[in-house]
């Protein structure tokens, strides 16, 4: 028997997503990216200079960056600044998201420089960082058109997009896009992306509260890799819609 979702969706159903594009700043491209309730804000910047590990060989860098408001949860979290030590959550996925769009890029086509992409989550209802991602995702493409415009990164520097979904198992059952209630109860959670050029980026997947059997892991994996799929096609949508493709 199918469990029932608060929302009503189906279990492999994705929640309604939009983006806004040029949402504020002087970034070269910003997204704000909605994935039902959750909300996050990604923006791209250009800064001249690489990390000391790359200097002198004519590559580029990217870094991304990413942090809660205070009030995005149910109840207000304290910000980064005021804490005695760093969050491990948020470097964790500021890492992730770092990792994850390197790849999308061909960084000796973005000599002696440094893309920035900054994601910040200001309302949370589950899967924040796959929505960082996705938005980032399109907030790159849109800054490397405009950066290649202005002959400050070499054309086709944008290799593919990558998209994400969250993935775990409520009530011995694969949901796909878990909100906050169904991602506290799932005895298994992770994430799968995928790249634009039919790629695995990155698959995660374990068990909450126990271990997990091989056929729900492959389960897991399949239904995370359509729902990837389905990403990376609204993401073409969104730059065809907006004639940057």
């Amino acid at each position: 028997m199918t469990a029932a979702r608060l929302d009503y969706r189906k279990p492999l159903e994705i929640r309604p997503i939009k983006i806004s594009t040029q949402y504020f700043g002087r970034s070269y491209a910003n997204v704000l990216i909605e994935m039902g309730k959750t909300v996050v804000l990604c923006s791209v910047t250009y800064q001249i200079g690489v990390p000391k590990f790359l200097k002198g060989t004519q590559f580029g860098w990217l870094t991304a960056e990413y942090s809660m408001l205070p009030a995005a949860t149910h109840e207000r979290s304290q910000r980064d600044h005021q804490r005695s030590n760093p969050n491990g959550r948020s470097l964790e996925i500021q890492r992730l998201i770092g990792r994850v769009l390197r790849q999308s890029i061909a960084l000796e086509k973005v000599p002696n420089a440094t893309l920035v992409v900054d994601c910040d989550v200001l309302q949370a209802d589950g899967g924040t960082r796959i929505a960082a991602l996705n938005g980032a995702s399109i907030a790159l493409a849109i800054a490397c058109q405009k950066l290649e415009k202005e002959k400050k990164i070499e054309p086709n520097a944008f290799k593919s997009f990558v998209g994400g979904i969250s993935c775990g198992i409520v009530q011995n059952e694969v949901l796909l896009d878990l909100s906050y209630e169904e991602d506290s109860n799932a005895t298994a959670d992770g994430h799968c992306i995928l790249n634009s050029l039919d790629q695995i980026v990155e698959i995660h997947a374990f068990g909450e509260q126990g271990a997990i059997s091989e056929s729900q892991y492959q389960q897991l994996v399949h239904s995370g890799m359509q729902g990837a799929k389905q990403i990376l096609e609204w993401q073409q949508k969104q730059i065809t819609a907006l004639s940057l493709s």
